[in-house]
């Protein structure tokens, strides 16, 4: 087994020396099922999400794909701009727990900021590895355009799959790392405190009678 473990990686060493430079695409890919999120349970609000900004150094780039040496041997780039991405798929988290996005009017103004996304594929004796790295700047106006919350997200996300690189191994594990970091903004309990205190305070009070007794 030992001889086996050492060929194998000789294998992938020398491989990896002589792999050609080849750039890989990346482009999102739902999830097959979605879970409802907390912000379904608060009545539909009408919401804004303006256009996504991306603040990273290197925005025609997403990452690197390594050979087993560490060389780089491609470019992981994306088919639409990641901060595109990320916008549409807070969308559809917000429409899905019932919630209008318009804009004229809203009662909340959403704006996101994309500070890092950072993707990479390398080789382990078995297959591949593959990482992405995101942080996301989500800010919230009430209907007056007071910024009433800010919270910079983080989310790294992981996984090993034992076969060769495939374009569909790495679409599936980014897609997840964005699916990741949206679920832990429209899972915020903050967020969800904000939007709910909101709709309560527009409920109509309920007045009550006051009874006089005279003896």
């Amino acid at each position: 087994m030992p001889t086996l473990i050492l060929l194998l990686t000789l294998l992938f060493t020398f491989s990896g020396c002589s792999s050609p430079y080849k750039n890989i695409p990346y482009s999102y890919t739902p999830a097959p099922t979605q879970s409802r999120n907390p912000l379904s349970a608060i009545a539909p609000l009408k919401i804004k999400v303006r256009e996504f900004v991306d603040l990273r150094s290197v925005t025609n780039s997403l990452g690197s794909s390594l050979n087993s040496t560490g060389l780089k041997t491609g470019d992981i780039l994306a088919q639409k701009p990641v901060e595109t991405t990320l916008r549409a798929r807070i969308i559809t988290e917000l429409q899905r727990s019932g919630h209008k996005i318009l804009n004229t009017k809203p009662e909340f103004v959403i704006s996101g900021a994309v500070n890092e996304f950072q993707a990479e594929i390398k080789p382990y004796p078995l297959g591949r590895e593959y990482t992405a790295l995101i942080t996301l700047l989500i800010e919230i106006e009430d209907p007056s355009q007071r910024i009433v919350y800010s919270h910079e997200y983080r989310t790294l996300y992981r996984d090993k799959i034992p076969t060769a690189h495939s374009v569909q191994s790495s679409n599936q594990v980014f897609s997840q790392a964005v699916d990741k970091i949206v679920a832990e903004v429209v899972s915020d309990r903050e967020i969800y405190t904000l939007f709910s205190k909101y709709q309560d305070a527009k409920k109509p009070k309920i007045k009550t009678k006051r009874h006089w007794f005279f003896f």
